[in-house]
């Protein structure tokens, strides 16, 4: 109930390279996407990428509100501005509309040319009002970012030295998943998140309904910590916590929020710590502790105390299924 996003200055950065002409389900990956997901194709998924990634931008428009600002630069060989950046208040939507439905692909992929004139339109706005205003960069692209990219010369550098300046990037992988290298090093930049869509439906909800949320960090630099003088913490399943900082359950450098369903229940992962009781265990007592800086830069901590005891040692013990299950898994792998 108290989650609210700040007004915008946005620019759509969308790609329209050659590759947007093929459909979702062309590329091996995406077929196997449909089959996995057992997601049945829609009229919709039988359009061109490019033609899902106009309606789904017009989507997004229909999200603003008449004080955020709005850009679009559009890249293929080159990049060039489709709409310079102005309060959604002054632009003729529909106007606007109907020119990004006629927009067509062809030619190369450059994704830094078109980073780079995002960034410039953006630049004389970033800091507009600090306090109420976010800046942010939506990437859309059917690309996969090879190692040019994330280079120190590359795409990378510049979301990096964006944020020095306060403004974040929004990935948006147009049938395509992100290597684990590339998802790995927009995790470490601040205010960056990543999605992948392989159908019109998950590409229009991103950009509907879940806007707010793919838009708003909610903390940054959040750390859970565990601490115990009665165990030794093993191993930790689920995080990629260096064997280092073995009492760092996860870092996360910014949290973004997720939608609830209908019961209230929210999209989640699970984190198993493997701990051995040390011998001169007393009272089988750990220390959880959290710590974050709000989007403000303000510290919060907060910790608690969990006295864990199996009497019966011989018999695992499982508070839920869900924990149940994510040992079986752990195991099995």
């Amino acid at each position: 109930s108290d989650f609210h996003r700040k007004k915008l200055n946005l620019i759509v950065l969308l790609d329209i390279s050659g590759s947007m002409n093929s459909g979702f389900g062309s590329y091996y990956y995406d077929r196997f996407s449909f089959d996995k997901k057992n997601i049945s194709r829609t009229e919709d998924d039988r359009k061109s990428k490019m033609q899902i990634a106009n309606e789904a931008v017009n989507i997004l428009i229909d999200q603003l509100k008449a004080d955020d600002r709005l850009g679009i630069v559009v890249f293929a060989h080159e990049a060039r501005v489709l709409k310079d950046i102005e309060f959604i208040s002054e632009i003729n939507i529909n106007k606007l509309k109907k020119k990004i439905l006629e927009i067509s692909a062809m030619g190369g992929t450059n994704l830094e040319a078109g980073y780079i004139k995002a960034t410039k339109l953006l630049y004389k706005y970033k800091n507009s009002k600090k306090t109420e205003y976010e800046n942010r960069i939506i990437l859309i692209t059917d690309a996969m970012p090879n190692t040019g990219i994330i280079s120190t010369e590359g795409l990378l550098s510049y979301m990096k030295n964006n944020v020095n300046s306060g403004i974040y990037t929004t990935f948006i992988g147009v049938g395509v998943d992100f290597n684990t290298k590339f998802i790995e090093e927009i995790s470490d930049v601040k205010g960056a998140n990543y999605y992948s869509v392989h159908n019109s439906k998950e590409f229009k909800e991103r950009m509907g309904e879940q806007f707010e949320f793919m838009v708003t960090p909610l903390v940054f630099d959040l750390n859970l910590n565990l601490n115990s003088d009665d165990y030794n913490i093993e191993m930790i399943y689920g995080s990629d916590t260096s064997k280092e900082q073995k009492g760092n359950l996860m870092k996360v450098n910014t949290l973004f929020p997720s939608k609830s369903s209908e019961t209230g229940e929210v999209k989640g992962g699970v984190i198993l710590v493997k701990l051995k009781e040390k011998a001169e265990n007393k009272n089988g007592k750990l220390e959880l502790e959290v710590s974050y800086k709000d989007r403000n830069g303000k510290e919060y901590k907060n910790s608690q105390t969990i006295y864990f005891h199996n009497n019966n040692k011989t018999v695992e013990f499982y508070d839920n299924s869900g924990i149940r299950k994510a040992i079986v898994l752990t195991r099995y792998v």
